[in-house]
């Protein structure tokens, strides 16, 4: 195979694996309407987890902006115990491994937590703004 066409194939690969999770805090005491915020992204790329931080002011305790072949424990601690019969059928769905849709799926369900991951980058504007008061 030709250097080009396998530049183009690795280019191809290492875009369609790429996926990004964005990271809200959802505040049930906020009362400006806008109870979900936007904290982070969370993308996979070429075997990398990539963490920053988007605009704002809130942290979260433990994490900085990060780069790293395996998911850093903040998020490993949300994910749940795949032996769970509830989840267990979710986990079978998905490609092994796949960290990035498995939080994104289960996120919400997890109501010890007041992190919500979606790969919906209009998740807080849609859900602030159906859940604001008029």
């Amino acid at each position: 195979m030709s250097e080009k066409k396998n530049n183009l194939l690795n280019s191809f690969i290492n875009k369609s694996s790429e996926k990004t999770l964005f990271v809200y805090f959802y505040d049930k005491e906020a009362t400006n309407g806008k109870s979900i915020v936007l904290v982070g992204e969370l993308t996979y790329k070429t075997g990398k987890y990539i963490f920053k931080y988007t605009k704002g002011d809130r942290k979260i305790e433990g994490l900085e902006d990060h780069e790293a072949t395996s998911l850093h424990s903040f998020f490993r601690a949300r994910l749940p115990d795949k032996n769970r019969p509830n989840i267990s059928e979710i986990y079978k769905s998905l490609p092994q491994q796949d960290f990035i849709e498995i939080l994104n799926r289960l996120s919400e369900k997890s109501p010890l937590s007041s992190y919500i991951f979606s790969t919906d980058k209009e998740y807080e504007k849609k859900y602030n703004s159906k859940n604001s008061k008029n």
